[in-house]
């Protein structure tokens, strides 16, 4: 069934993916590489470690999809490609569906998220001992969320961090600039449920034109989408686990 529009924001993950169908650790379930272009196959092949090659096929998957889905079209017939600044871009021909696609994978989990606005990201991080977490948050956060930060105990350290790096990622990879944007420079807050963002100057942006979405789909990882609003409205999200059930 054809995804209703009303989901301007869909979102779809999966996890285990070096996983194949009967539960073997050798790679992405086989059907999934059915999904990929020639291109894709060909580039999955030149990528000697199974996890990045097993992620990369499911991540393309889940997004050729997904367009299938929300454009009532078949998955053979999506195209993806990227822009100048390393964004995927998805066209289907004889399919109107002005989408942005975005793609994100981390230790065995892939996911992906459609939408039709103009700037969209996702990003998954799975919550692990990492060393030097302070060291790495004082270098990415900002005074405000630093000062936050230090008021948490140990235990709420970890939480947190992958929190607001999530949420930084996704934000980052919208805008198309990755990790160059300067974490710090967008910083979040959380009040009564809701995520406040407070963006730099220099950034020349205003927390109203952007809706950010956090979940924690299982308690081992995280998964953050960032959309700059079209006509200022909040949108519905969708999000699931498992492929996209598409109708072509």
């Amino acid at each position: 069934m054809r995804l209703e529009r009303t989901h301007r924001i869909a979102c779809w993950w999966l996890r285990d993916v070096c996983r194949d169908s009967t539960g073997a650790g050798d790679g992405a379930a086989p059907e999934l590489g059915t999904y990929l272009s020639p291109d894709e196959k060909r580039r999955a092949g030149t990528m000697r470690r199974k996890r990045r090659r097993s992620e990369f096929t499911a991540g393309r998957a889940l997004a050729r999809l997904a367009v299938a889905e929300y454009c009532g079209c078949k998955p053979q017939e999506v195209i993806i490609a990227s822009d100048r600044n390393g964004r995927p871009l998805v066209r289907a021909p004889g399919h109107d569906c002005g989408l942005r696609i975005g793609i994100t994978h981390s230790m065995g989990i892939a996911a992906c998220a459609v939408a039709p606005v103009e700037r969209l990201g996702i990003d998954v991080e799975v919550v692990r001992a990492l060393p030097r977490l302070e060291a790495v948050a004082r270098r990415c956060f900002g005074e405000a969320e630093l000062r936050d930060f230090g008021d948490l105990s140990d235990a709420e350290r970890r939480g947190r961090f992958f929190a607001l790096w999530t949420l930084k990622e996704a934000y980052a990879k919208a805008v198309g600039i990755g990790l160059a944007l300067g974490l710090h420079r967008v910083q979040f807050f959380f009040d009564q449920g809701a995520i406040v963002p407070a963006f730099a100057p220099e950034l020349r942006e205003h927390g109203r034109a952007w809706q950010f979405t956090l979940t924690r789909p299982a308690p081992d990882f995280f998964l953050a989408l960032a959309v700059r609003k079209e006509r200022g409205d909040e949108a519905p999200v969708h999000i699931a686990e498992g492929l996209p059930r598409c109708s072509g």
